[in-house]
């Protein structure tokens, strides 16, 4: 029997907060603390932590029925806690990639104004890589798909459609008040789908959006921008590259690291220039897979002056860790 999204609990996708009251540690005295049992949720108080509890000992608890374990067996992995703590180092990892494809979604499906100021949300489908997870942390997962939908499609949206929005708000109002001068835009609700043969597990966040720096009238050329670096960022996370906003001034293609395994671990390291040639594709010859069929550097030169998320981008890393 499959398991259905509206099966299994939602799960938060950072730690930055208290995961039942949303509280950032910002407007907190004290240090969040994390759940002794799997460590994989945080609450700022008792309080919370014993409300959270009749909704977290779902995925905390240590037996799970038989159709639970089949799911995360086929996903690679033991447990819920397990699920979530990969998906949450593999989503920290590749969060300017999954925050510029969010970005692209809103532009070319509706803009900016349309899909912020209606209960719309993001879905994205994700592919689980139990096979590479051991080699590669940041491989653990690939894109499948990310579609924006006009309110609640499911039964799963309609049930955590109030605290989707609630969390929305609470990133924005953060990000408005430490950081006023920036072309920010607002978040959008986000359905993350890890999906496997009997069923999906369902991940609950959002991502911020940023103004368009030019009129939200498009073209064919622009809307084709948008969809090939989409596609380089879903490209970028599956071969192993981990892209970061510009470091340098002037920089118009994201800073570029891949993973290395050392003895304390796996670590990041600046990726070899030849990465531009890999996602830019043979050379000598358009690249099919960009339906501009443009180098993977002129298509940053092009989006830069399209999206205010390529700049500040000290202010864009202090947002996607959650400062």
């Amino acid at each position: 029997m499959a398991t259905a999204a509206a099966d299994l609990p939602s799960i938060p996708r950072d730690l930055h907060g208290c995961s039942h009251c949303g509280k950032d540690q910002s407007e907190l005295q004290e240090p969040l603390k994390r759940c002794a049992r799997c460590a994989a949720v945080v609450y700022c108080s008792k309080a919370c932590q014993r409300s959270a509890w009749p909704s977290h000992k779902i995925l905390c608890r240590e037996q799970i029925s038989d159709s639970e374990a089949q799911l995360y067996r086929e996903l690679g992995y033991e447990s819920a806690m397990d699920l979530v703590k990969a998906f949450n180092q593999w989503e920290n990892t590749h969060y300017y990639s999954m925050a510029v494809i969010a970005n692209c979604a809103v532009y070319k499906q509706g803009g900016v104004e349309h899909n912020l100021d209606s209960p719309g949300a993001l879905l994205i489908g994700l592919k689980s890589r139990p096979d590479l997870r051991d080699d590669n942390p940041s491989m653990a997962f690939c894109v499948e798909y990310s579609k924006l939908v006009d309110g609640p499609v499911d039964d799963f949206t309609r049930a955590h459609w109030e605290r989707m929005v609630s969390e929305r708000e609470k990133q924005e109002a953060h990000i408005e008040k430490v950081w006023p001068e920036l072309n920010f835009a607002g978040c959008i609700p986000t359905l993350t789908i890890i999906d496997a043969p009997t069923g999906h597990y369902p991940i609950i966040g959002n991502y911020p959006i940023f103004h368009r720096l030019r009129s939200e009238e498009d073209d064919s050329l622009t809307d084709s921008i948008f969809t090939d670096i989409a596609f380089m960022c879903s490209l970028c996370i599956l071969l192993g590259y981990i892209f970061h906003p510009p470091r340098e001034a002037g920089q118009v293609e994201p800073y570029v690291e891949q993973n290395v395994r050392t003895r304390k671990g796996w670590k990041p390291r600046p990726a070899d220039e030849k990465c531009w040639d890999v996602l830019s594709g043979p050379r000598n010859r358009p690249t099919p897979a960009y339906v501009t069929g443009w180098s993977a550097r002129a298509l940053w030169t092009r989006f830069k002056e399209l999206s205010g998320i390529c700049e500040r981008s000290e202010v864009i890393m202090a947002i996607l860790r959650g400062d």
